[in-house]
């Protein structure tokens, strides 16, 4: 079943939540957290939205939203790179898009910062020689130990 958020969809939440205003042209933010959306139609009586909360939604298109000139925030969808961007600009966030941020994706985003794609590759192969080598030591030493321990009991 197709759960298409368009602008009936938009007056009925309106009508039956207080916290907005009956005037569906005055509400500045809509929050639509977990209504299990699939489809974002058109929201042309929406001029003054600022903010649009779709947390936990399944959507799969979005169209219409041109008539929101408010909605700043949607320059952020054009732009591919906008993980990497925020990763580099707030240094001390940890989780961005429900994933945690890790140390290796950080020190990759600021190679993409100082050298490009290229840079950026260059640290990517240089994460996963780290982690193979630590895979390799990790497996020596418990060889090492179960020589050490065979050596041991066989006495």
């Amino acid at each position: 079943m197709k759960n298409i958020l368009n602008n009936d969809e938009v007056k009925n939440i309106i009508e039956k939540n207080e916290g907005y205003y009956s005037i569906i042209e005055l509400n500045d933010v809509l929050y639509l957290n977990n209504k299990l959306y699939t489809k974002i139609e058109c929201l042309q009586n929406l001029h003054n939205l600022k903010t649009l909360y779709l947390n936990n939604n399944a959507l799969e298109k979005i169209e219409g939203l041109e008539c929101c000139i408010n909605l700043i925030a949607l320059l952020l969808l054009k732009y591919n790179n906008y993980r990497k961007l925020f990763i580099y600009k707030l240094k001390s966030l940890t989780f961005l898009d429900y994933k945690p941020i890790k140390t290796d994706e950080r020190r990759c985003v600021e190679a993409f910062f100082e050298g490009g794609p290229l840079k950026e590759q260059e640290v990517m192969q240089k994460i996963e020689r780290q982690k193979k080598l630590q895979h390799r030591n990790s497996i020596e030493c418990i060889i090492s130990i179960k020589k050490i321990i065979l050596k041991k009991y066989m006495k």
